[in-house]
């Protein structure tokens, strides 16, 4: 079995490439990953059961991409100064906020990335991979356009018609216009008068796939309070065995994106 430092070692050499562009919403970055995924297992973390309200970062609309934000600071125990500088290089090189602190016999590496990150890969097994890793962290991830042959939660959405909400909070503003770009929404702002009108639509179904039920839950009520039309496909059992069912929900956009 692969010890802890050596996995680290392993995902700091297939990391041969990232590429940061900064997104329409001015804030976020998206890191397009070339190389194998990260070795899972061994460099596992209890993953946060708290799921909290999404928010995003913006991607291309038919990329494969992993998203992930870990909101509260998380630890990791590291077993030596080499172990470490792997674990700091690589939150680092994903765009976490990263600190530690040095116990004498181990190094507990901190890490937060309280908004939505994005990794792009060429390949369906490297998102598998990755979303596996960044979830062993603790982190909260979404997986955009996943494989047709997921076992995962997922949720298919669509808007057909554009609306544009007025958004005056800056703050809430900038959550829901990342969370927009983030799943592939056709999205234009124009600022004025102490506000933002965001216009956004999705004419193709699209889908995301989650970590858990409850996390499809919260992401597909937030789609249909925005006014997306969603179907949810869930599985049976925790390992993705079981009978599968969807449903459809359409919702009027009278109540606005919150």
């Amino acid at each position: 079995m692969k010890t802890f430092a050596s996995v680290f070692a392993a995902l700091s050499s297939v990391l041969l490439s990232i590429l940061v562009a900064q997104s329409a919403a001015g804030q976020s970055s998206q890191y397009v990953v070339a190389g194998a995924a990260p070795v899972t297992g061994a460099a596992s973390r209890q993953q946060s059961s708290t799921y909290r309200a999404p928010q995003a970062h913006q991607v291309s609309t038919s990329a494969k991409l992993v998203g992930y934000r870990a909101t509260e600071w998380k630890t990791v125990h590291t077993a030596s100064d080499a172990e470490a500088k792997q674990t700091l290089a690589t939150l680092k090189r994903i765009g976490c906020e990263i600190d530690s602190e040095n116990h004498g016999d181990h190094v507990d590496i901190k890490f937060r990335c309280e908004a939505w990150r994005s990794m792009k890969v060429k390949t369906h097994t490297l998102q598998t991979q990755w979303s596996n890793w960044c979830e062993g962290q603790g982190m909260e991830t979404v997986v955009v356009n996943p494989p047709a042959t997921t076992k995962r939660p997922t949720v298919d959405f669509q808007m057909a018609t554009p609306r544009t909400v007025h958004l005056h909070d800056k703050a809430a503003a900038q959550k829901i216009l990342n969370t927009l770009t983030l799943v592939g929404c056709d999205l234009k702002t124009v600022d004025h008068n102490g506000h933002t009108d965001a216009t956004f639509g999705c004419p193709e179904w699209k889908t995301i796939e989650l970590a858990t039920e409850d996390s499809a839950v919260a992401w597909q009520t937030w789609l249909e309070e925005s006014g997306f039309e969603t179907k949810r496909a869930n599985a049976g059992n925790s390992d993705g065995s079981g009978t599968v069912g969807s449903g459809s929900t359409t919702r009027s956009s009278g109540s606005g994106t919150h």
